[in-house]
């Protein structure tokens, strides 16, 4: 399993969508990955980098785990995988972004990409900002019953 971490600020979008993974968001892929990955759009309005076998698990998860006969269920699945992506990374380890999921994500210029465990994340270095400063890691914690 892949696990990813750290922050990586201000990466440069190209003209044509594309960004240079960092080396260790790269890194953490596995090998049998092949420089392959799934760009998905996420929750809070990012973009969410999983090796495929992560993927897999998690959309099978969602599906195995409720009833097909659940609405929501559904609408998670149609969501999930059509705004999803392979993406192979380049020899330069750049990957390509769709219009579409740059759109979903607010991304123009600039990226902030970090890990968050078992995929990482893209995200409008404004948003991610804002996100981030609307956060209480003490009370999110005591809440979670992690401590």
């Amino acid at each position: 399993m892949s696990f990813f971490r750290g922050a990586y600020d201000s990466i440069p979008v190209d003209e044509k969508g594309r960004i240079i993974l960092p080396r260790k968001i790269r890194g953490s892929l596995p090998q049998e990955a092949n420089d392959t990955c799934v760009l998905a759009a996420w929750l809070e309005n990012c973009l969410a980098v999983f090796d495929l076998h992560t993927w897999n698990e998690l959309t099978s998860k969602i599906q195995n785990g409720a009833s097909v006969s659940d609405a929501n269920t559904r609408n998670l699945l149609r969501f999930l995988h059509s705004n999803s992506d392979d993406v192979k990374i380049d020899t330069q380890g750049r990957i390509s972004i769709n219009k579409k999921l740059l759109g979903f994500a607010g991304i123009t210029d600039r990226v902030t990409v970090i890990g968050v465990g078992d995929h990482a994340e893209l995200w409008n270095p404004e948003r991610y900002e804002q996100h981030m400063a609307g956060i209480d890691v003490a009370r999110v914690a005591e809440l979670t019953d992690l401590f």
